[in-house]
């Protein structure tokens, strides 16, 4: 459903992604600095994999043009600015594909562009390093037609290569239009093993990590969380062991489609290739020796934006090696911390009284102080903040909304603590209890529009508060202050005063 985008993100863009398996349509909102919001999502099921010989027939492309005219329909309805519409291995390799853009374009009026598969695998790893911490990795994104996989160091891309292992591909080839049973798995995994790169292709990796994205991946580990009673229903950074991995694996290829198609964390869109995608993904670990891989809600789509969002006369074909490099190492979109509240998590991360990673979620909370202006049920605030995309791990973005929620509702946030104890390690709940006191006083600064500089040391915190045009809550701020010297262990506070502070 849509909903309008925030003010703030006053530029309309829609990013259409056309695969094997389905079309899919993205709003997104953006500004002048490169952050950009998604607020409007669509996707059909078109299967451009039924083709004569590599020429796809009439039927797929007759569905996939009612799509399109659906999509442009909407575009008009929401006043996108631009379209950015791209085009994958289905596409790529039709005999017919000339006629088929010529089609979409005279029919719909929407331009297509038709990617290589090097420069789908470095757009969708784009979309994933702009939203991951991941500077040395092996990725891969595993679409219906194929499998895009590459390798950087340091941020710098040493590989880049497509493969025709998608699941939608594989399904066909060794199933048919059945289920896929019995000794097709083990021809299916022979095959799979065969076609993926060696790892000495990939280049020198080292402590590379394994992140992967696509449909079939997000249904495996929605499976996984299902299996495991994972208490976060959030797919994006989730991390799976590779025992893990065979285990669902196994599972899955147990069932038949049937009954894969009833489970809400796989459906009927995607139970008749779910098991091919599986396979690749445990061949994948097992070939390359990860032990555990990363899942990434963003790929080709986010990948697109950012590009068209840094460089605004950029044209889809013009992507290399460097400036890829370029815009993963610094992505636009970070949040950035409000200035009235930088100064206090400034000289309160450089004291040397946090430890143990509380420099992190206190930057992190600090950063989404914004959302505390609408809070309202602490349950209702938890959800929403981690719906949030983040490159921080599960536990980190769980631990940042919980310290937010402790400065408003401590008691109900408590009570959540309980819900979410086996993502918790023991010292959170003091983490806690220590950081939401300055979030507090962050948050009264920023409210206040106030200018907060602080001195720590020598067994006190000084709190030197300035105005910014009107007067300041003195009670409210000797409040908060005295919170803080509880909350770090801080036997002195002294708070500064203005002349107009009330």
């Amino acid at each position: 459903m849509s909903s309008n985008p925030p003010a703030e993100y006053p530029h309309r863009m829609a990013v259409i992604d056309l695969g094997s398996n389905s079309a899919k349509m993205v709003c997104y909102s953006a500004d002048h600095t490169g952050g950009y919001r998604p607020y409007h999502r669509e996707s059909f099921r078109v299967r451009l994999d039924e083709h004569d010989h590599h020429v796809i027939r009439e039927a797929p492309i007759a569905r996939l043009l009612d799509v399109l005219r659906l999509f442009q329909n909407t575009i008009q309805y929401e006043g996108v600015s631009r379209v950015l519409a791209v085009a994958t291995s289905a596409v790529r390799g039709a005999k017919n594909r000339e006629d088929i853009i010529s089609r979409i374009r005279d029919e719909t009026g929407i331009p297509f562009s038709v990617l290589s598969g090097r420069e789908e695998a470095l757009y969708s790893y784009t979309g994933a390093a702009t939203h991951l911490n991941m500077p040395t990795s092996v990725f891969f994104d595993i679409g219906g037609g194929s499998v895009e996989i590459a390798a950087v160091r340091n941020h710098t891309v040493l590989y880049a290569e497509s493969f025709p292992l998608g699941a939608l591909v594989l399904t066909r080839r060794f199933a048919g239009e059945g289920d896929l049973r019995g000794d097709a798995i083990g021809h299916m995994r022979e095959y799979v093993r065969d076609i993926l790169p060696s790892p000495g292709d990939l280049g020198p990796l080292g402590d590379a990590v394994l992140v992967g994205v696509g449909g079939s991946l997000r249904a495996i580990s929605r499976y996984a969380q299902s299996y495991m009673g994972y208490p976060i229903k959030k797919i994006h950074n989730y991390t799976m062991d590779a025992r893990l991995v065979q285990n669902v694996t196994t599972e899955i290829l147990s069932q038949d489609v049937s009954t894969l198609a009833r489970m809400y964390e796989i459906g009927s869109g995607r139970a008749d290739i779910i098991k091919a995608g599986a396979i690749v993904v445990e061949c994948m670990m097992e070939r390359f020796g990860f032990d555990h891989i990363r899942v990434s809600s963003t790929g080709l789509r986010e990948g697109v934006l950012a590009f068209a969002v840094r460089y605004p006369e950029f044209e889809p074909h013009e992507i290399s090696y460097y400036m890829v490099r370029e815009l993963v190492r610094s992505p636009s979109w970070t949040p950035r911390i409000p200035h009235a509240a930088a100064g206090v998590v400034q000289a309160v991360c450089s004291s040397g009284l946090l430890s143990g990673g509380e420099d992190t979620i206190l930057r992190a909370a600090a950063a989404n102080l914004e959302w505390l202006r609408t809070f309202r049920d602490a349950d209702d605030f938890l959800y929403r903040m981690l719906d949030n995309t983040s490159a921080l791990s599960h536990r980190e973005q769980l631990l940042y909304a919980l310290c937010l929620s402790h400065a408003k509702k401590p008691k109900r946030t408590r009570l959540l603590m309980r819900r979410y104890e086996s993502l918790l390690y023991p010292d959170d709940r003091r983490l806690i209890r220590r950081l939401s006191p300055i979030l507090l006083l962050c948050d009264t600064a920023v409210t206040a529009g106030a200018s907060i500089h602080v001195t720590l040391g020598n067994d006190r915190v000084l709190l030197d508060v300035k105005e910014n045009g009107r007067p300041l809550p003195g009670a409210i701020f000797r409040q908060r202050c005295r919170r803080v010297g509880e909350a770090l262990g801080v036997a002195r506070v002294q708070l500064l005063t203005t002349p107009s502070m009330v």
